[in-house]
């Protein structure tokens, strides 16, 4: 859990830095004994689509890493 935290706040720290440049969205979940969170990042004009959600799952700590690399993607992409 302290792991998915860190990504959390780091994925809450790019939309900090992006705010008001496009729409970012982070969105906490829990299903059962499993927690997860999603970010999406929606440019500007365009419907969101599940290519600009990232999910990030407690029992993937692994890929947590790269999933923030891929929300900052999201954003340059984004023009935010």
């Amino acid at each position: 859990m302290e792991e998915l935290l860190k990504a959390y706040y780091a994925c809450l720290e790019l939309a900090k830095e992006n705010a008001f440049k496009c729409v970012i969205w982070v969105e906490t979940n829990k299903v059962g004994n499993s927690n997860f969170f999603e970010v999406m990042v929606k440019p500007a004009n365009v419907y969101l689509s599940i290519e600009n959600i990232v999910f990030f799952y407690d029992f993937q700590p692994n890929e947590f890493e790269n999933n923030i690399e891929k929300v900052k993607q999201l954003i340059q992409k984004s023009s935010c």
